[in-house]
C-alpha cells in the first residue's frame, strides 16, 4: 500500500508562518467560543449521570459494577474517575471536555488535508461545535481519537530503502517502528469510548488489514530485520485490537431486566418474542436509513426546544403520503442519495469505499437491531464520512497527476463542502440558542436550593427525573421510585409511574426520612397540599422556555408540624 505523497501543511511551513496561519485563527476562535458555550451550558441528566457514577465509585471494580446498566464502555468514565481525584465539582468535567474539543479541532486543522474553508465549516459544524463541543459526553473524545488515527495513518512515514528507523529522528523513528501498534491502540481506545466507537473501530481496522496484507506480499523484498519488526508489530497490533474489542463488547452487553430482550421502536419498545410485521420492519428500516440525512444535514427546527429535531424529518406540518410525511420520505431519499454519491466518489479509492460502506452497514445494522439512537448517536455516521474523506483526499483524491482524476477529486471536495455548509448552519443556530436560552433548568434549580439553604434538608426526588440535581448539589437524595437513598439513577428501576402510584410512593417516602422539614422535588405539580398529616407547601417551579423540555422541576416543602387539613 502506497503512503500519501504529500505531508500535512503543518510539517512543510516555517514556525512564523504557522503561527500566523488561518489554521491557528480557526483554533483560537473555536477555543474562545467553545469556552463561552461550555460555561453557559446547563448540564443535563446524562452528563451528570456519568459524573456521579465516577464520583460514587471508590475503586475501579465498583466503577465497573456501577456501569453494568449503562451500555457504555469504561473509557469516558475512567477520565471522570481521574478528574474526581481533583475535585467533586462537575465543572472540572466541562473544562476537561472543552480541552478535548479544542484538541480535536487542533488535530483537524493542523493535520488534515482539507482546505481552510472546509476546516472552518467543520470546526463550527453542528457536531464539532455544539453536540460534541458544548455537551460533556465521551463522544468528543471518540472523535478526537478517530482524528488522531486518520492523521497518523496518512503521515508519510515509509522507510526508504537502506534507511534505518533511528536515522529519521527520535519521534519519526519511533513512529516508524511502532506505527501499526499505535494505530491499533487508537482504534482499541475508540472502541472503549462508546458502542459507536466500537463500530467505527471495526470499519477503520480494514485499513490496517489491507496494510498488513501488502506488507506480507512485499516481505521478500525487505531486509530480514525489517520483516521481523513488521511481524512483531502486526502480531502485537492484532492482539491489542482484538483485546480492545472484546473488553468493549463485554461492557456494552448490559444485563437485561427480567430477561426480556427488547428493540427500541420510536418512542416505545417491543419484545423480540413478539415479532414485528413485515410492514413494521420496512417502516423501521426506512427510519434507520434516514439517520444518514439527520447526521449529514443536522439543521434543527426553528424553535427553542430544537434539540434532537430535524428541519425535514421532524416537520409534522408537511402533508402525508402513504402514512408517511413528505419530510420523512424526503429524509429517506436524501439519505439514499447522499450514501450513493459518497460511494461513487470513494470508488476511485476502493479501500476507502469499503471502509465507508462497512462503517455505515455496522452502524445502521446496530440501529435496526438494537438501538435507533438520537442525533448524538447518528453523528458517528458523519464522523465516519469525515474520516473517509480525510483518507481519500490525503491519498491523492484531489491531487492526482492526471487531469481527469484531479477533477474527480475536486468534485468530491465540492460535495464535502456542501455537506459541511449544512453542518455549519445547524451548528451556528444550535450554539446561538444555547447561548441565549437555558439548556435545562437544572443549574437554576440547584442554585435556588443552595441559596435558600434547602440543600441542608432531607431531599425526596424521583430517581431518573431529578438525579441531575443530585449531581449539581453533590449529595444523595431519597428516591421515591426506589425507596432508597442514592445519587445516579438506575436503569433497572421503573420510572414514570401513574399518578396514584406516585402519590403512594411520596407517602411512603415521607415516612422513611427524618426531620420536621423535607424538600420534595417533582417533575409535575401536585394538587395536594397535605399528605398523611404532612403539609406540602409549594416553594418554586422552574419551567421557563429551554432547549431540553423534560427537565422542569417543582419544589415543595413538607412540614410535619403543620395542621393536617385536607390530607389525602
Amino acid at each position: 500500500m502506497a503512503y500519501p505523497a504529500i505531508a500535512p501543511k503543518a510539517f512543510q511551513t516555517p514556525l512564523r508562518t504557522r503561527l500566523l496561519s488561518a489554521d491557528n485563527l480557526i483554533i483560537a476562535l473555536f477555543a474562545g467560543l467553545a469556552l463561552l458555550g461550555t460555561l453557559r451550558h446547563e448540564m443535563w441528566m446524562d452528563e451528570l449521570q456519568a459524573w456521579m457514577i465516577a464520583r460514587e465509585s471508590s475503586s475501579l471494580g465498583e466503577l465497573l459494577s456501577n456501569l453494568r446498566y449503562e451500555g457504555h464502555p469504561i473509557g469516558w468514565y475512567l477520565v471522570l474517575y481521574g478528574l474526581n481525584w481533583i475535585t467533586p465539582n462537575p465543572i472540572v468535567m466541562q473544562i476537561a471536555h472543552w480541552l478535548i474539543t479544542v484538541a480535536g479541532v487542533a488535530v483537524l486543522t493542523k493535520l488534515s488535508p482539507f482546505s481552510w474553508r472546509q476546516k472552518l465549516l467543520l470546526s463550527f459544524g453542528y457536531f464539532t461545535f455544539f453536540e460534541y463541543g458544548v455537551i460533556s459526553r465521551g463522544y468528543s473524545l471518540c472523535q478526537l481519537v478517530i482524528f488522531l488515527f486518520c492523521a497518523l495513518y496518512c503521515l508519510p512515514l515509509r522507510i526508504s530503502p537502506g534507511q534505518k528507523p533511528e536515522q529519521s529522528g527520535k519521534v519519526t523513528g519511533w513512529l516508524m517502528r511502532h506505527r501499526v501498534g499505535v494505530l491499533a491502540g487508537l482504534l482499541a481506545v475508540a472502541a472503549n469510548l462508546s458502542a459507536y466507537g466500537l463500530l467505527l473501530s471495526g470499519a477503520l481496522a480494514l485499513l490496517l488489514v489491507a496494510e498488513w496484507f501488502e506488507d506480507w506480499r512485499a516481505a521478500s523484498e525487505r531486509p530480514a530485520a525489517i520483516r521481523a519488526m513488521n511481524r512483531r508489530s502486526a502480531v502485537g497490533a492484532v492482539a491489542l485490537l482484538v483485546a480492545g474489542w472484546l473488553v468493549s463488547a463485554l461492557q456494552i452487553i448490559r444485563p437485561v431486566h427480567n430477561n426480556e430482550y427488547v428493540r427500541s421502536v420510536g418512542d416505545f419498545s417491543i419484545e423480540t418474542a413478539q415479532t414485528p410485521s413485515l410492514a413494521e420492519n420496512i417502516r423501521y428500516l426506512a427510519a434507520v436509513i434516514s439517520n444518514i440525512w439527520k447526521s449529514y444535514g443536522p439543521m434543527p427546527m426553528p424553535q427553542i426546544d430544537f434539540w434532537e429535531s430535524n428541519l425535514l424529518s421532524s416537520n409534522d406540518s408537511l402533508p402525508e403520503v402513504a402514512g408517511q410525511t413528505l419530510g420523512d420520505l424526503g429524509a429517506l431519499l436524501l439519505s439514499v442519495g447522499l450514501l450513493a454519491i459518497a460511494l461513487f466518489y470513494f470508488s476511485k479509492k476502493p479501500l476507502v469505499a469499503w471502509v465507508y460502506g462497512l462503517g455505515n452497514a455496522f452502524i445502521l445494522t446496530f440501529n435496526f437491531l438494537f438501538w435507533m439512537g438520537v442525533i448524538r448517536h447518528h453523528g458517528h455516521l458523519f464522523v465516519l464520512l469525515v474520516a473517509c474523506f480525510w483518507i481519500f483526499l490525503a491519498r491523492g483524491g484531489a491531487g492526482e497527476a492526471s487531469t481527469s482524476r484531479r477533477q474527480w477529486g475536486l468534485s468530491a471536495s465540492f460535495f464535502l463542502t456542501l455537506i459541511l455548509s449544512l453542518q455549519m448552519i445547524g451548528g451556528v443556530y444550535a450554539f446561538s440558542i444555547e447561548v441565549l436560552y437555558p439548556f435545562s433548568q437544572s443549574r437554576a434549580t440547584a442554585a435556588y436550593i443552595q441559596e435558600n439553604g434547602l440543600d441542608q434538608l432531607p431531599i425526596l426526588g424521583e430517581d431518573r427525573d431529578t438525579s441531575v440535581l443530585a449531581g449539581y448539589l453533590n449529595r444523595p437524595f431519597y428516591y421515591l421510585n426506589r425507596q432508597e437513598i442514592g445519587t445516579f439513577w438506575q436503569m433497572e428501576v421503573p420510572y414514570g409511574v401513574p399518578e396514584p402510584e406516585r402519590i403512594e410512593q411520596l407517602r411512603q417516602g415521607l415516612t422513611q426520612v427524618e426531620g420536621d422539614r423535607v424538600l420534595v422535588i417533582l417533575k409535575s405539580p401536585l394538587a395536594l397540599r397535605s399528605l398523611a398529616g404532612v403539609a406540602l407547601e409549594p416553594l418554586a417551579h422552574f419551567n421557563t422556555p429551554m432547549i431540553y423540555r423534560p427537565e422542569v422541576f417543582y419544589l415543595y416543602l413538607a412540614q410535619r408540624s403543620a395542621p393536617d387539613g385536607g390530607s389525602a
